[in-house]
């Protein structure tokens, strides 16, 4: 409580001082208090110390502390609470306004005790966040304030006037004017502004063609409209188009939607637009649209069989129809289609046909007419053609109807030889014999009408237990020619049924499995046969048998037989042999059966006998298995020993001799021997897939059938193992079941989704269903060997994940539980893969062989062509193109920027996405494709060493340019470009960039001068153009910008297609290496190719002549460009100035002479005279030479000269702007000085 009451002097507002002095104020406050019988008032007295006194620490603490322990006392007033229950903000929980809206507040309040104490009399708000509207008082209007009991005010208020969301701070108080606070709340996000929306308006801009292209009924039609709007920003949202019933709708930024109208008539297209939080929604005026009707097209569909199959007069026949709606048109037709011809039909277009009775013979040609309706258009379809005559005729068949269910199956086949016959009214009957392929020749020219057909069988088809399956006659109507009648017929025969009991009812319920592989017998006697032998060495050893010899012993556990679990071995080499004699009389027929299986194959030269005497010395061969290939199942064979019955000294044996080097193998189980009086046996046949064995074509007598008894089972239907009956001449089929129980071991597990990889299940962990669980027998040699063997069990889970097997005692044993894999998953659990058990008899029920998996990401990828280069995707020019190879590799290690990975999976071009199969780090490459450049992502300074795993093909990768994909057990990630971007889940896609590099042809060297080239070539694009060359091959390219060359031209930055480049400053006779350069973003450099320039002029030749004037000493040290000629040039002269010289000398016709120092001292441009100067001549034999002669002898040498100082080619441009800058200059310096001067005479 003194915590309670320290915090809420804390507030000035809740507590107001009751005295002040110069140094502290005393605090008064009423706290309400509730306890378990009454509520007290208490008077809490405080001195609260100013700040000026924190210096006095000790009686600071010493005064609060004795207040918080003291400062309590009753006072005498009534126990009142007053507490806020409920508020809202224009009659909701909040409101959302615009700036400055009026928002009205309702506060309803609780109180509770009687007096001024549970007086409510004024509220505080405040809105936070504005700071404008802060504690805003409001006193409680009469008379909804006074008293116990509830009572609710209103009042309004200004919303702020900035856009956000606002929290509302509420206070109430039991005096006016907020004196005496007693509750508080606050409301979060409260209030709501926001911005006021821009009024829009919504057009339909495609009017015109709408109104005058028509659609018709199905057909899409585009409608365009445009949002103009006032304000910043763009309108978002959707605008929908109504024809008045259907509608389309899109962003309102697409501009467009497809609208299909599905009835015909004159529509009104509207587009709404919904608006947003910144616009208002707007409608178009209306536009008007027409759709037609949709034309359609009507086809009988049995044309054909209409024009193959003639009908009687009177009998009717079925005209079948198709109505389909034309393109551009859809729907769905209504109305009626008439046939027309025959008697004619009329029928809904939905029944898709109808029956036509012709009453007069002839060709019919029918035409079937679509009547249309509201929205379609009706048609008419081509003619078929049919066929109505006056007479019909029946054909007889007969066949063996085996299984005897009144229906002709596959495999069962015709009866020849067998009597159908016609009734004729009145008249003898007509009968036929079928042929071979069991028809009849017909009975022809028969008129509309029912008729009898009936078979009969001879006395010797009667004798051998033939009997009908189908009715022996029937009535039938005659409707066509060659029309056939069926008969079925089959002998007597019994069907002896074998399955599994498993509920030990001794009857066949629904779920229990038929059992295959059962030998069952049958005998034409009651008795049946009787067993004189029975041997399946569970005993253990050889104590029934009257010899053993040789490597013949009993094993169990690794491989078992088909009852219990021993069974006997032979293998290693010497004679062996096991023998049982037993007298046989009163038996005509000895049945020997046995089990056999060969883990080993054995040697053609090896020996293993079945054999039978009836003296002990002459031996007959039953079955030999010398040379036989591997069994690994066990195998049932029986032998019946004819002559072996009636025998006192009957004996058998099974004797061997064999390779011990090769380790060959025979085993043994389930020996029996079966006496059968003469004549009783009939056959033993093993069930097939169905549990059935099945006896046909049986005369009438007594029959008994026995079924096969083996270890591990019990019989449940017939604990004798047979069942003898009667068969009665025409009995037809009789049906006997045998049901047989034994211990079933079952086997379970479940298949869940191991999110975190760690092959365990955990909760929330989801199972998996419809997975395969296979079940695969094994065989396991003594050395330790296994191999599978043949059935194996498959089964699916279920909904939660779950499977089992079940296992009888002939599959008692080894058994490998393993999973079919999936593709797109790891499995996490087992880590061999499989489960080995061995099942046996008392095994029970075992569980737990359960399946982990986890689900591989999918990285699924995109090409795109970066059109510019710059490593970005823009939204146009930049399309996707073919899927590129994509490699993967996994991470083995990185450090110190050396990635080592091992790609585990490569995808071809235009191939699927790529799997990752564990957790891990792992790099995606792009396959390397001549003629493109990686833009994106970019290139990493990483190195990376790649290895390929075993059974990945070695493709060209772009390893300098890859994705980072990391890969967690339960969330995916991906880390571009060394950046960690948020969790994705499968599939994520990514995207690579390439620039297609720009094709460089037809480079050349024209124009080769001895100091200059003009290369040419062309780009298959616009680019720049550039040539870096040198004066050796550079074979092997190096770094940009000059790739090796010593030399570079400056880059034109015009984007052509053709380019031309000149080379200056060439040396005459040499031959030059060069590679032109373009750049359409990226560079692309072309093959090397090769020039040489002209050779050099031969000395000048000289004539006699007076000597030049002396050439002007000039400005040396300027070296004008020459442009290249056909003609010889001379050295420029580089002195640094002129002097006095004599220009005596030979005259020379030298392009360019070098300039003497001459007493005329003119000014020479760059030391340049022309034909030995234009000084003035003091000295000399000759006059200086004449420029205009010179011109017509030497044009060229003419050319310069007439340049004179002005310099070669365009240099005199270059001189005439340096003169007119040092002019400008110098008058600028002679105002300055002047206005200097100036000044200074003033002063």
């Amino acid at each position: 409580m003194k915590k309670a009451l320290e915090a809420r002097l804390h507030s000035k507002d809740e507590v107001a001082p009751t005295r002040c002095g110069k140094l502290y104020c005393r605090y008064s406050a009423v706290f309400i208090l509730t306890a378990a019988a009454s509520a007290h008032t208490y008077m809490y007295t405080l001195i609260r110390i100013f700040p000026a006194l924190r210096f006095m620490n000790k009686g600071a603490a010493f005064i609060t502390a004795l207040a918080l322990t003291v400062g309590f006392f009753p006072v005498g007033f009534v126990a009142a609470d007053i507490a806020i229950t409920s508020v809202t903000f224009n009659d909701a929980a909040a409101a959302t306004v615009g700036p400055a809206d009026e928002v009205n507040i309702s506060i309803t309040v609780n109180r509770s005790g009687t007096g001024a104490t549970s007086n409510w009399s004024s509220t505080k708000w405040d809105i936070i966040g504005d700071d404008v509207l802060d504690d805003t008082c409001v006193n409680v209007p009469e008379p909804d304030h006074e008293g116990e009991g509830s009572g609710t005010a209103s009042f309004s208020v200004t919303a702020p006037t900035s856009v956000g969301a606002y929290d509302v701070v509420l206070k109430i108080y039991r005096n006016a004017n907020c004196a005496s606070q007693q509750d508080d709340l606050t409301i979060e996000n409260a209030i709501t502004v926001l911005a006021p929306q821009s009024e829009t308006s919504i057009l339909i801009t495609n009017e015109e063609g709408l109104d005058e292209e028509a659609t018709v009924v199905g057909e899409a039609y585009v409608v365009e409209w445009e949002v103009e709007h006032e304000g910043e920003g763009e309108p978002t949202g959707t605008v929908t188009v109504s024809d008045g019933s259907e509608e389309c709708s899109a962003p309102v930024g697409d501009g467009q939607c497809e609208l299909t109208s599905t009835t015909a008539g004159e529509k009104s297209i509207v587009a709404s637009y919904e608006g947003d939080d910144d616009f208002e929604g707007s409608d178009s005026p209306s536009v008007a649209h027409t759709v037609n009707k949709a034309e359609t097209t009507t086809t009988i569909t049995n044309a054909e069989s209409l024009a193959a199959t003639d009908t009687l007069v009177g009998q009717s026949y079925f005209v079948e129809w198709s109505v389909s709606v034309d393109e551009p048109g859809a729907g769905t037709t209504t109305g009626t289609v008439t046939v027309t011809g025959g008697s004619g039909c009329t029928a809904p277009v939905s029944d898709g046909g109808c029956d036509v009775t012709s009453t007069e013979e002839g060709l019919k040609l029918l035409v079937a007419t679509y009547s249309g309706d509201d929205d379609f258009e009706g048609s008419e379809s081509e003619e078929a053609e049919h066929t109505v005559i006056e007479t019909g005729s029946f054909i007889g068949y007969k066949w063996n109807d085996r299984n005897a269910n009144g229906e002709e199956d596959e495999g069962e086949e015709p009866l020849a030889g067998w009597m159908i016959c016609l009734a004729v009214a009145e008249e003898d009957d007509v009968c036929q014999t079928t042929g071979e392929d069991g028809y009849t020749e017909g009975w022809e020219g028969l008129s509309a009408g029912e008729y009898m057909l009936y078979e009969e069988a001879s006395e010797s088809q009667a004798a051998d237990g033939w009997f009908a399956t189908t009715d022996v006659s029937v009535t039938v109507e005659l409707v066509a020619v060659g029309q056939v009648v069926a008969f079925g017929n089959t002998q007597n025969a019994v069907k002896a049924t074998k399955f599994f009991d498993r509920d030990q009812s001794e009857e066949w319920d629904g779920g229990e499995p038929a059992l295959s592989g059962w030998q069952m017998c049958l005998y034409e006697s009651a008795g049946g046969p009787t067993t004189l032998y029975d041997d399946g060495f569970e005993s253990g050893d050889f104590s029934a048998w009257d010899s053993q010899t040789g490597t013949w012993s009993i094993v169990s556990g690794a491989a078992h037989a088909r009852s219990g679990v021993k069974h006997a071995k032979v293998t290693g080499t010497g004679e062996s042999a096991l023998t049982k004699a037993l007298p046989t009389g009163a038996f005509d027929t000895v049945l020997l059966s046995y089990w056999y299986r060969v883990p080993k194959a054995l040697e053609a030269d090896d020996t293993l006998l079945v054999e039978w005497s009836v003296d002990g010395e002459s031996w007959t061969t039953a079955a030999s298995y010398a040379g036989s290939a591997v069994l690994d199942a066990w195998t049932h064979v029986v032998h019946a020993l004819s002559g072996a019955g009636d025998e006192e000294d009957f004996q058998f044996r099974f004797s061997a001799n064999l390779d011990a080097t090769s380790n060959d193998d025979f085993r043994l189980d389930d020996v029996r021997v079966v006496g059968v009086a003469s004549g009783d046996l009939v056959s033993c046949i093993q069930t097939d897939e169905n549990g059935e064995a099945v006896w046909t074509g049986l005369p009438a007598g007594d029959y008994t059938i026995t079924e096969e008894g083996r270890g591990g089972w019990t019989p449940t239907t017939h604990p004798e193992l047979q069942e003898s009956f009667e068969i009665e001449e025409f009995s037809g089929w009789r049906s006997v079941l045998f049901g047989n129980y034994a211990e079933e071991v079952t086997i379970t597990g479940i298949k869940w989704h191991d999110w975190d990889f760690n092959g365990e299940e955990d909760v929330d962990e989801p199972r998996l269903s419809g997975w395969t669980i296979e079940a695969t027998p094994l065989v396991i040699d003594e050395t330790g060997t296994t191999t599978s063997a043949a059935g194996i069990k498959q089964a699916v889970t279920d909904g939660d994940g779950e499977y089992a097997f079940g296992f009888l005692p002939e599959e008692y044993g080894w058994w490998r539980i393993s999973e079919v894999e999936q593709e797109g998953w790891t499995r996490t659990a087992p880590v061999e893969s499989f489960f080995d058990v061995y099942i046996e008899a008392g095994g029970g029920g075992v569980d737990n062989f359960d399946f982990g998996n986890w689900q591989n990401p999918t990285v699924d990828f995109v090409k795109w062509r970066d059109v510019n280069g710059d490593g970005e995707r823009d939204e146009e020019g930049d399309e996707t193109i073919e899927r590129p190879t994509m490699a993967l590799g996994k991470v083995l290690s990185s450090e110190e920027d050396v990635i080592e990975t091992e790609i585990i999976a490569l995808s071809l071009a235009g191939g699927g996405p790529l799997y990752i199969p564990e957790p891990g780090a792992y790099v995606l490459f792009e396959g390397q494709e001549s003629g493109w450049v990686q833009t994106y992502p970019a290139a990493r300074s990483e190195t990376l060493e790649v290895s390929w795993a075993e059974g990945v093909e070695e493709t060209p990768l772009a390893v300098d340019s890859f994705f980072d994909v990391f890969v967690d057990a339960a969330h995916f990630g991906q880390s571009i470009e060394q950046g960690w971007h948020p969790a994705f889940e499968s599939p994520v896609e990514l995207e690579f960039g390439n620039y297609e590099l720009l094709v460089i042809s037809g480079e050349q060297a024209t124009n080769v001068q001895q100091t200059s080239v003009v290369i040419t070539w062309a780009t298959d694009k616009p680019a720049t153009s550039r040539v870096v060359y040198g004066t050796s091959p550079v074979a092997v390219l190096g770094a940009a910008p000059n790739y090796g060359y010593p030399n570079s031209t400056v880059e034109d930055t015009n984007l052509v297609t053709e380019h031309s480049v000149t080379i200056v400053g060439l040396t005459a006779g040499t031959t030059y290496y060069f590679r032109t350069v373009s750049s359409a973003s990226p560079e692309t450099v072309g093959e090397e190719k090769t020039f040489a320039t002209a050779a050099p002029d031969p000395e000048p030749t000289t004539s006699a002549g007076g000597g030049g004037g002396g050439g002007g000493g000039g400005g040396g040290g300027f070296v004008p460009t020459i442009p290249p000629t056909s003609e010889a040039t001379g050295p420029s002269d580089t002195s640094a100035g002129g002097g006095e010289g004599e220009g005596s000398g030979e005259q020379t016709f030298a392009l360019v002479g070098a300039a003497g120092a001459g007493a005329g001292g003119g000014a020479g441009a760059a030391g340049a005279g022309a034909a030995g100067g234009a000084g003035e001549a003091e000295e000399g034999t000759g006059e200086p030479a004449d420029v205009a002669e010179l011109a017509s002898s030497q044009p060229a040498a003419a050319q310069v000269a007439a340049a004179g100082f002005l310099g070669l080619d365009m240099s005199w441009l270059l001189w005439l702007i340096l003169i007119l800058a040092l002019l400008g200059f110098a008058w600028y310096t002679r105002e300055r000085w002047l206005v200097l001067f100036r000044k200074g005479r003033q002063e």
